[in-house]
This record gives C-alpha cells, structure tokens and sequence, in this order.
C-alpha cells in the first residue's frame, strides 16, 4: 500500500475541477485491505474508491482518504469466466477478452476509466451494458474488515445506476469483478449495429474496430477535460411522452418499459439551442451537445453547480423535462442537493 499526502485530485478525475484530498492510498492485493481499513480508522476521515474517474467529479476538496485499485490482475477459470481486478483499465480488459477468443464485450469498446467504474456505474453503449456479461463481484468493507460476494442481481442496477452509486463509493471497495463471456459473437440489437454492412460486424474484432468508429465523434478524455455523456437521458412516463410528442414530433426517444419512454438528453440540449454554446467556464461541444466541456484549469465546484441549475432550468422550461447530471459528483454543494431540484 501506497499513502500520498495533500493530493491534487484535478488529474484523478477527467473533469478536471480544482480540488484536494487529504490522503490518496494505493492498493494492489488483497493482502494490502487490512492495511486500508487500519489507516481509515487511524485518521478518523471518511473514504470513497475512484477508478479512472471518468465519470467521477470533485466539486470541492475531499476531507478524507481517497481509496484507488492499482492492481492489474485478469485471470481466465474454464472457458468462459474471467475474473478482473477493478483496478484494470476497461478498455483493455475488452483487448484481452478479444484476444482471448470470448465475445460479449465488443460494443463496450472504448468506453474510458476502470473495471470497477464500469461496474459502479453499470456502463453501457449501443445496446450493451456490463450488467448483460456480468456475473458476480467481490467487495470489501473497509470499517467491517470484510470481503464478500455479490451477484449480479444484488447489485440492484438500472439505467447508470447500482447499489455503489447509492452508496456514492464510501466505505466499500470493488475489488474484483467476474465475467461469464461467450466463444461465440452475439450482435447486440442496436439501430446502429444493425447499420454495420456485414464485413464490418462478422467477427469480435471486425465489430469493436466498427464500435470504436462510431465513438469516432467524442472527443478523448487523454486530451480533454470532460466526462462523456454529461446528462442522464430521462426517463419519463408514457403520458407525458405523447404529450411532448405532439408538440415536438421529432423528439428522440425510445421505449424505456412498458409504463416509460427513455429521451435523448442530448436532443433536448440541442433543441434548446445549448450546442456549441458557453457558459461561465464550460461549454456545449460542437460534435454532441451532451459533451459538456470544461475548459479552465480554475474551474470550481461552484462554478459547475451555476451551469449544471442554468441548464437545468432552461430545459425544463421548453420541455418541462428534468435533467439530472450522470457524473458522480462529490462535493459539498451537491451534498446539499442543489443540483437536483426541480426548476420552476
């Protein structure tokens, strides 16, 4: 285990706000947990686990222990599981999976941060969540000392959502994930898939070279300072859905269940003329307008928290839609929930 000191959290999150913790560990075995829970408790802070921190933003100095994975364990039992450390970057546990003949994982290529942020967040992309190929976890209570297993339907996820986001990331760690993969490619049912003339989706590599193309717009986190997609696509009821539709007949929106309708967050930011715009320290990217930019080093917490109501606001007040970010954010403006109200 590795302990820093007073660090600077603006690289660890790839939003890029300015922000501190008192103390970064690093981990890379099971072996080093104990250690993790005997200096949590010896300084008497709270604590919470990041990944790559691409969905993931510090909206003010963290008062506590930050807790990262640094492991890169991957392992292969029979033919079909694969159990990966949380601390492995997700892009090239899709490499290996590839590499290793077993499919599943394909339309996942390219998404940014770690195993175990994917996990938290239930990522997802053109038809394909972690969720589908994914099989059980291990945990670690920092305060319990405790390691356990959790399968994939204890995880209670939904749309960007699981028992780690509830949590907001304290006092559990992920510290491995296992996977039930396949030996035989199953296209997703996407429109975009669906797109792909044969050549271009017959083999698990021929399909994540496609995938990676159409990613091909987003702008890269290695370079940039933003999070992907920044708004959650609402999900709202049938009802509401019809009404809106009448009004706005080329809404983008898709059937989230029986009872709801799922809306392209990013249509809603266009139509509101929010494309390609600025606001304060932040703007609207000219490619999707649901990348939201952050384009000062000097950007605050506060600052965000002024964009985030402004949007919110002038959404709603076109589509009568509440829009709520999709990033973990952490910070005491947004412990307060002023980010999260409805606007008038």
């Amino acid at each position: 285990m590795i302990i820093h000191k007073q660090v600077d959290l603006q690289e660890l999150s790839t939003f890029g706000l300015k922000a501190s913790a008192k103390y970064l560990l690093e981990f890379d075995s099971h072996d080093d947990l104990s250690e993790v829970s005997g200096f949590v408790e010896d300084v008497h802070l709270p604590s919470m686990t990041i990944g790559g921190g691409s969905n993931l933003i510090f909206c003010s100095d963290y008062p506590g222990v930050v807790i990262k994975n640094t492991s890169s364990d991957i392992s292969r039992h029979g033919r079909q599981k694969v159990t990966v450390s949380s601390g492995v970057v997700w892009d090239d546990f899709v490499v290996w999976s590839i590499s290793q003949g077993l499919c599943g994982l394909e339309a996942l290529s390219g998404i940014p941060g770690t195993v175990g942020g994917a996990v938290a967040l239930n990522a997802g992309a053109y038809g394909t969540t972690v969720k589908d190929s994914l099989f059980s976890v291990v945990l670690y209570d920092i305060y319990k000392r405790k390691l356990y297993s959790l399968t994939t339907s204890e995880l209670h996820y939904g749309h960007r959502s699981s028992i780690f986001r509830e949590n907001r990331g304290n006092n559990i760690i992920i510290v491995d994930a296992t996977f039930l993969l396949h030996e035989k490619l199953y296209l997703p049912n996407h429109p975009k898939i669906n797109e792909l003339p044969y050549d271009q989706r017959s083999s698990p590599s021929l399909l994540r070279k496609s995938i990676l193309g159409l990613r091909g717009h987003m702008p890269s986190v290695a370079t940039n300072h933003y999070s992907g997609s920044f708004f959650l696509n609402p999900i709202i009821p049938n009802k509401l859905a019809g009404q809106i539709r009448v009004k706005f007949p080329s809404i983008l929106m898709r059937p989230f269940d029986g009872r709801h309708q799922q809306v392209a967050s990013g249509w809603l930011l266009e139509q509101s003329g929010l494309r390609s715009t600025r606001s304060n320290k932040f703007y609207f990217h000219e490619n999707h307008a649901n990348f939201v930019m952050n384009e000062s080093s000097g950007a605050t917490g506060k600052d965000l928290s002024d964009f985030i109501m402004s949007t919110q606001e002038i959404v709603y007040s076109k589509f009568g839609i509440q829009i709520v970010p999709e990033p973990l954010l952490v910070g005491e403006e947004f412990w307060r929930g002023n980010v999260f109200h409805q606007p008038k």
